[in-house]
């Protein structure tokens, strides 16, 4: 059995899954609704993964991989 709320939250974006430019801020509140349902804000939130330097071990570049 699917989880109710799951299937509700993603519904949210799918209403109205076109983004133009009169609709993005409430786009956008819902995405990030969803996103700390899915505990997935950081995506949006935190600061990107620097690139390893070039001479990386192979330990760090897994890391990256």
């Amino acid at each position: 059995m699917a989880n109710t709320s799951t299937l509700s939250l993603q519904n949210i974006l799918k209403k109205e899954n076109i983004l133009l430019g009169s609709n993005y801020i409430d786009w956008y509140r819902k995405l990030k609704i969803v996103l700390r349902h899915k505990r997935k804000i950081y995506v949006l939130e935190d600061e990107p993964l620097k690139l390893p330097i070039p001479n990386a071990s192979e330990e760090d570049l897994s890391y990256y991989s």
